[in-house]
């Protein structure tokens, strides 16, 4: 049967009963469109072997999309701020002096700040749980993606960069809110994200200042210092750029994967003995449900074909716009033998779940960590959870951002009513 005769891929992937397992489309996908035209108009690549390939080609044989084409893709940009802002994240991108930025917060992000808030994720961790214990030793229903997976996760994310407690959830709303300007579908949520695009703006550029009048301890600083140490300038356009990139896509996803995890708890409960080893077994663990159940659905970022690129007997054709759909190739069993096992004994180190080549996740140690500590301390904590009600997606199914993200994961302790 062919699975997008009635409706496009893109909706089905939005329909509610997918937002949850959308492997079945996937695998479809993969087996039978591995290139597959989206009536939208970009493609999606799908197999692992033609995903990591063009991850891997990513300025070469595919590039990012200048700001003259992301025009051509959004006309209102003229006349939204919030649109203007992805095209000035684009353009950017495409400048040398952000690759070397990015290159440093990969460092500085996959060594001694990750080690040390380490520590933070610990107390915070435990500080949330806490708050949650009592009422599901009575047993009450808890929702774990509003009481521990996003303010755990927006809280470290903050702190890395210095922004205060009272302004965090704030400006993590904004960027959220200006995100869905590129799929927004009326002039009310475009006015609403240009709104919150501009205090965004307004306070990236503060912080920024900030940081070189007063220099602190923090991944902002350090940002600063290497742009202006090593980069042109230009008006703050780069780090502008970057941070744009860093928030629309950091907290969110490490909250998603907190959760995540949590879904592999109840749904495996014969592989809850990786948690209660050491740090390598927990490790395992959260490779495996970073493959079993990406966080990522597609690259966020578009490619554009510079030529016609031949993906076995499908091609790209030169100047088209393409997505990778990572979620399907972290299930290609020509990689993962029998892929729609949780196991977490397999060797992942082909999983694209932080992407791969020239734009690596930047957060990957810091999601790695956040998981490994939380999800030990929860099981270890809690042994016998059990879901108190179906998961709610978020309505948008990741073209944004790409990730797919809850709004509620209600869990109890099992054996209570």
């Amino acid at each position: 049967m062919n699975e997008t005769s009635d409706r496009d891929v893109l909706e089905r992937l939005a329909a509610p009963e997918l937002r949850g397992n959308p492997y079945p489309l996937l695998r479809w996908l993969r087996e039978n469109e591995p290139v597959h035209r989206t009536e939208a108009g970009f493609f999606l690549i799908s197999r692992h072997a033609d995903v990591q390939w063009a991850l891997s080609r990513t300025g070469d044989a595919l590039v990012v999309p200048d700001r003259e084409e992301m025009a051509r893709q959004f006309p209102a940009a003229g006349d939204h701020a919030a649109i203007g802002t992805a095209l000035e994240i684009f353009g950017a991108m495409l400048r040398p002096g952000y690759a070397a930025l990015r290159r440093m917060m990969s460092r500085d992000l996959a060594r001694s700040r990750v080690a040390r808030v380490g520590e933070s994720i610990l107390v915070k961790g435990a500080q949330l749980i806490d708050g949650m214990a009592e009422r599901l030793h009575d047993g009450e229903a808890v929702d774990f993606h509003q009481e521990v997976s996003r303010p755990l996760t927006l809280a470290v994310f903050a702190e890395l960069f210095g922004i205060d407690e009272v302004e965090r959830d704030c400006v993590a709303t904004d960027v959220l809110a200006t995100a869905c300007a590129l799929e927004a579908v009326s002039t009310e949520a475009l006015e609403a994200a240009d709104a919150a695009s501009e205090r965004v703006e307004s306070y990236f550029r503060l912080l920024i200042a900030d940081r070189r009048r007063s220099p602190r301890d923090d991944l902002m600083t350090a940002l600063v210092a290497a742009h202006d140490e090593d980069v042109d300038r230009r008006g703050d356009r780069l780090i502008l750029g970057l941070l744009w990139v860093l928030w629309l896509t950091g907290f969110d996803s490490s909250a998603a994967g907190l959760d995540r995890g949590m879904q592999a708890i109840l749904d495996h409960p014969d592989q809850l003995h990786w948690l209660r080893g050491d740090d390598q077994q927990a490790a395992a663990f959260v490779e495996e449900v970073l493959r079993y159940d990406s966080v990522i659905l597609l690259t966020p970022i578009p490619r554009i074909a510079a030529r016609d690129i031949e993906f076995g007997d499908r091609m790209l054709p030169a100047g088209a716009m393409a997505r990778m759909v990572i979620a399907a190739a972290n299930r290609d069993p020509s990689v993962f033998p029998d892929p729609d096992r949780f196991d977490p004994s397999r060797d992942n180190r082909p999983t694209l779940s932080m992407g791969y080549g020239p734009y690596y996740c930047n957060g990957a140690a810091l999601v790695r960590a956040e998981m490994s500590i939380v999800l030990t301390m929860i099981h270890d904590r809690f042994p016998d959870l059990v879901a108190a009600g179906e998961p709610v997606w978020t309505e948008a199914i990741g073209t944004a951002n790409g990730i797919r993200g809850l709004d509620r994961f209600p869990i109890r302790m099992g054996g209570t009513r």
